[in-house]
Order: structure tokens, then C-alpha cells, then sequence
């Protein structure tokens, strides 16, 4: 068997997926001591070991879609069910999780033998990649960033450097927001793909270096920088005949475009039917009329279509909404960007008496309850950087009389590290 683009990228998701779920186990069951944040309090508890089994349905469906690499209904029934039980944790809401959901719809959408969904599904993949870099580099560009969280991630390659040249590296983090930025864009027009690739592969090399030279720090990201260096050569090397518009508009946006501006959509007239004289029979012939033109309803209720306005919108556009409070970080490239929210918790004496004997010892500093800390330690993700996560995780802990929630609000561009505004939550009002 051949593997096409379409299904080296159907395997590295699924590979991909199957790795970040096992390197963050705890993060998909019930039987745990961090918070769970349902998407509605109302949604009923599962109980152990139903949470097991639901995880165990999500890892053998991905088996079934890497061993059934013509069948779609396993990826399906993977993705239903993940969406499903996200609802029951936002903690979930990781951005591999979900750059990887999305781009498993866009494979799983059309079947291999159709040639034009097919790429139009490598498209949509592609443009997932661009958006991604775009805006993790433009949410990158903050002092924040380019002070602190920069030059932390970046101690391992300090070390490494000799003493003449240690200075250079933490002063870089504006040119390294920028870089990314540019990566994004280059990965739309082919002649700057043959730079952006082989740029975006070592920036994924090292950022796996930084990591690991912090202490294996955040092993469940791992996967996904392995996976986006193999998803980049698979999209985007020999691809000359790709073009940008062709990556970022929907399938069939020139032809609605065409046909709503600069085109008459009525149907075609009948043709007349004519006399051929130099036939001695003077038969009369009628000449078969046009196929009809797509009219624009068809064309905008195509799965194609639909599937990439939907990346676009939600990859493309909806970001931008994140630097005025309107959409979550994580959903928007915040990724490593130093512009998130933080929230530091203070609880009295009765509350850290409460606290499970493991939580209190390791993730408690006198009255101050480091969420972030537990997060990562049982969890292997960060806390979800959302403020109506940080209140439901506050008041799960006590009662609004036992609890103080303080939200370091998300910087301007501007602010440093230590000029970070910090609002006191009101957690007795909902």
C-alpha cells in the first residue's frame, strides 16, 4: 500500500493523540484529587471505573483508526466520544487536544478514493499549522514573553554556549516572537516554504532541548512538537502547486464569490433545435444543453466549504478575540506566550485541613493553594487559563468565606513581569 500525504497525516495524529492521552492519564479520569470543571454543574458524576472505560474506548478507537486506514467510523467514534467527555473536565481543553481534533475531522471527512476532498482536507490541515504559528508568534510579542518566559526556556541553551557568547541568547525573545510570526506566513507562499520548513523543524528540535534540559518539563508537549515537525514535511515539502488562497479560503469561496458578483445564476436557456440541410433527410437535430451551473446554495452547504470556514473562523479569526477577554488562550496559539491569565488561591486554615494529605504537603505554601503546580504534577498539564475555570476550581476547594481568589489579568504588550495587574475575584457573585 502507497501512503499518500492523507494518510502519513491520518497515522502521526493518531500516534500523536494516543501519546499525549497516555502522558496525561489522570487528566482523562474521574478517580483523581485536582478539581474537575464541567462545562455545566448539572452534567452527573462517573464514577470509577467508568472513567477508566470511556479512556479505554478513546485509546481503542485510535488503534482501530491505525489499523483500518480506510475505514472513517473509527475516528468518528474516537472524536465523539473525546468531545463528549471534554464536557465533563475543560481542564481537557489542551491545545494539542485541540489542534489534533480538528485536524482528525478534516482527514476523517472524505474518503481516500476522492481525490479533491482529499486535498481539500490536507488543506484545511495546512492551514491548521499556519494559524497556529501566526498567532502563537503574534501572542508571543509582549515583554512578558520576551523577559521572563524566553529567557527561562531558553537556560539549557545559555548553558550550553560558552561564556562569550551567554549574554546574546535571553535578549532575543522579541526577534524569536517575531520569527515565528514570519515561520506562519512563509508557510503559505512556496518559495518561502523551502525556508520556513527547515526553520520550523529546528525551532521544534529546540524547543524539545530546552525542555528536556528543564528537567523533562512538560513531557505531554513532547509528542506534539515531534508531530508538528513530521506534519510540516508532509504538508507543506514539493508543494509548489498549493497556493495560498487555496490554504486559507474555504473550498469552492472564488466560485460562490464568482457567482454571487459576476455571474448571472439563472438557469441556462434551452437551445433551439436546428435543420442539418446537407444531410438529404433534412433530419431535424437538437443540440444537447449545458449541465446546469452549481447554484450557490450548493456550493455552500459542501462539506468542504463548511469544514473550512469552520477552521477558519475558529483558527483564523476567533484569536484575535482572545486579546480583548472574548476567547480562551489556549484556543487561540497561547503557547508558551507569557500573556496568559494566573491565579493564585488563598484558603484558611479549615480548607488546607480538608485538602488531601499529597496536596497539602506538595502543593501548598502556608494559606497559598499552587493549582499550577498540582496541575502539572498529577495532571502533566498546565491549569486551563480561563478565569470561570480558576473560580470553579476556587469554590470547589470552599466557600466564597474560606477562599479568596486573586487572577493575575492578562498583560498589555508592554507590561513587564512584575507590573502584572492582579483583581481579586468576587466569588460569591456568579
Amino acid at each position: 500500500m502507497q501512503l499518500s500525504r492523507h494518510l502519513l497525516v491520518r497515522f502521526v495524529l493518531i500516534a500523536a493523540m494516543f501519546a499525549g492521552i497516555l502522558l496525561s492519564f489522570k487528566l482523562w479520569l474521574t478517580d483523581r484529587y485536582y478539581p474537575h470543571v464541567p462545562v455545566w454543574d448539572d452534567l452527573p458524576h462517573v464514577p470509577k471505573p467508568f472513567d477508566s472505560l470511556i479512556v479505554a474506548a478513546m485509546l481503542f478507537f485510535l488503534m482501530a483508526s491505525a489499523v483500518l486506514v480506510r475505514e472513517r467510523w473509527p475516528v468518528w467514534a474516537f472524536l465523539g466520544t473525546l468531545v463528549a467527555w471534554c464536557m465533563w473536565d475543560q481542564s481537557r481543553w489542551q491545545p494539542w487536544v485541540y489542534q489534533y481534533a480538528f485536524m482528525m475531522l478534516a482527514i476523517s471527512s472524505f474518503p481516500d478514493d476522492d481525490a479533491d476532498g482529499t486535498e481539500t482536507a490536507l488543506n484545511i490541515c495546512r492551514l491548521i499549522l499556519v494559524a497556529t504559528y501566526t498567532w502563537s508568534g503574534l501572542q508571543k510579542i509582549n515583554a512578558c514573553f520576551a523577559t521572563d518566559t524566553y529567557p527561562w526556556l531558553m537556560e539549557p541553551v545559555v548553558k550550553a554556549l560558552p561564556a562569550s557568547m551567554k549574554w546574546i541568547v535571553p535578549k532575543e525573545g522579541w526577534h524569536a516572537a517575531w520569527t515565528e510570526f514570519a515561520i506562519g506566513v512563509s508557510l503559505l507562499v512556496w518559495p518561502l516554504r523551502l525556508v520556513a520548513v527547515p526553520m520550523v523543524v529546528a525551532m521544534h528540535l529546540l524547543i524539545l532541548f530546552c525542555l528536556w534540559g528543564q528537567d523533562w518539563w512538560n513531557t505531554v508537549v513532547w509528542p506534539w512538537n515531534l508531530a508538528m515537525i513530521a506534519l510540516n514535511l508532509i504538508l507543506y515539502v514539493n508543494t509548489r502547486d498549493v497556493k495560498p488562497w487555496q490554504i486559507v479560503l474555504p473550498r469552492n469561496s472564488l466560485r460562490i464569490f464568482g457567482l454571487l458578483f459576476f455571474a448571472d445564476v439563472k438557469p441556462a436557456p434551452l437551445q433551439p433545435a436546428t435543420t442539418d440541410v446537407s444531410k438529404p433527410s433534412a433530419v431535424t437535430e437538437t443540440k444537447p444543453a449545458p449541465p446546469p451551473s452549481p447554484r450557490v446554495g450548493q456550493l455552500a452547504w459542501d462539506r468542504g466549504f463548511l469544514l473550512g470556514l469552520v477552521v477558519l473562523i475558529l483558527f483564523g479569526v476567533m484569536p484575535f478575540f482572545d486579546w480583548h477577554g472574548l476567547w480562551d488562550s489556549y484556543l487561540s496559539a497561547a503557547l508558551y506566550s507569557g500573556n496568559t491569565m494566573h491565579c493564585r488561591i488563598i484558603v484558611t486554615d479549615d480548607v488546607l485541613d480538608r485538602l488531601p494529605a499529597k496536596v497539602r504537603l506538595k502543593h501548598t505554601k502556608i494559606n497559598y493553594v499552587d493549582i499550577n503546580d498540582w496541575s502539572f504534577t498529577e495532571l502533566n498539564v498546565p491549569t486551563y487559563p480561563a478565569r470561570r475555570v480558576f473560580r470553579k476550581i476556587a469554590l470547589s476547594l470552599g466557600s466564597p468565606e474560606e477562599v479568596m481568589l486573586l487572577v493575575e489579568e492578562r498583560p498589555d504588550w508592554d507590561t513587564p513581569p512584575n507590573k502584572r495587574k492582579v483583581t481579586r475575584e468576587n466569588l460569591g457573585k456568579r
